[in-house]
């Protein structure tokens, strides 16, 4: 049987992040993931190998919704030495920034930043990383060309805060009353 955590692999066989997220996680962390994964399916955003070394997206109203990434190697500088990342597409984050604060996520988003690497010099083809105001509290050094959350190694607490503001998400996207 072929290595599927080799890209040349991945690339013929388009695997499912099931097949590769036990090779990489262990007990507990694998158990949670899984049923991220599993949870992502049921709701209608299920996670297809995203064209990238051990990348998986979820697309959802024609739009990224989800990335979940395992490490593609020893120089893996988007994991920083973390087992898988997951990044929400929060595109319609304006519109959800009450739910955000009553529900007490302001923690998590602004914990799980995604913080320019290079500051001094232009990143992604942007302009080095910017100082904003993310509810309500000013966070140094964002990184203009990614997005705004990346939640490394989620705990279970951290996957449940990732499923609501996916749900939040949903609801933005399609227009419907947000639940």
């Amino acid at each position: 049987m072929p290595d599927i955590t080799i890209l040349s692999v991945q690339r013929k066989i388009k695997p499912k992040i099931e097949d590769v997220l036990p090779l990489y996680l262990d007990d507990k962390m694998k158990e949670s993931a899984l049923s991220f994964v599993a949870w992502m399916r049921e709701n209608k955003m299920p996670l297809r190998w995203a064209g990238l070394h051990n990348a998986w997206k979820s697309v959802y109203k024609g739009k990224a919704i989800c990335y979940v990434r395992l490490p593609r190697g020893d120089n893996d500088h988007q994991l920083k030495g973390q087992t898988w990342v997951v990044t929400p597409y929060l595109d319609n984050f304006h519109v959800y920034t009450d739910e955000i604060v009553n529900e007490g996520m302001q923690d998590f988003i602004w914990g799980n930043v995604f913080h320019c690497m290079f500051c001094r010099t232009p990143c992604h083809g942007y302009p080095p990383g910017k100082d904003v105001v993310i509810l309500e509290k000013e966070i140094m050094s964002v990184c203009r060309g990614r997005q705004l959350v990346w939640a490394y190694a989620p705990d279970e607490t951290e996957i449940g805060t990732l499923k609501r503001l996916l749900t939040l998400e949903q609801c933005a996207r399609t227009g419907t009353m947000l639940i």
